[in-house]
């Protein structure tokens, strides 16, 4: 349902998540560079060689946290926002009984995926 000054969610079908993704990237690059010129009384030469190896980890529960957690609040049914038409929204997370929930409290969120993605990658 919605007006000119308000939106409001479906009774039910409303979802307020809230999700974070922290990486710890580490990587170790070696690099070696050769280089040769020759200035010669009749001609010039120069030559170079190059070669690079490099190693990409992604390890975050090495580092005590997962990479990504997400969360949804608890016993929601609708969500309202009133006064649309200002900068600053009105926001109601309401349950069946049309009691407000709190989205700011963490306490009323459950816990649905917490991920661990390790990588390591070599050329």
């Amino acid at each position: 349902m919605w007006g000119q000054t308000f939106v409001q969610s479906a009774t039910g079908r409303a979802s307020v998540t809230q999700g974070g993704s922290w990486r710890h990237k580490m990587g170790d690059t070696r690099a070696v560079n050769l280089r040769y010129s020759y200035n010669g009384p009749e001609w010039n030469a120069f030559a170079g060689l190059h070669g690079a190896k490099s190693k990409t980890w992604y390890c975050e529960l090495a580092r005590g946290h997962f990479s990504n957690v997400g969360t949804r609040l608890r016993d929601l049914s609708m969500v309202r926002a009133d006064n649309i038409d200002t900068p600053s929204h009105d926001w109601a997370a309401l349950d069946a009984a049309g009691n407000p929930l709190n989205p700011y409290d963490l306490s009323s969120f459950n816990l649905n995926t917490a991920q661990n993605s390790p990588l390591t990658a070599r050329p």
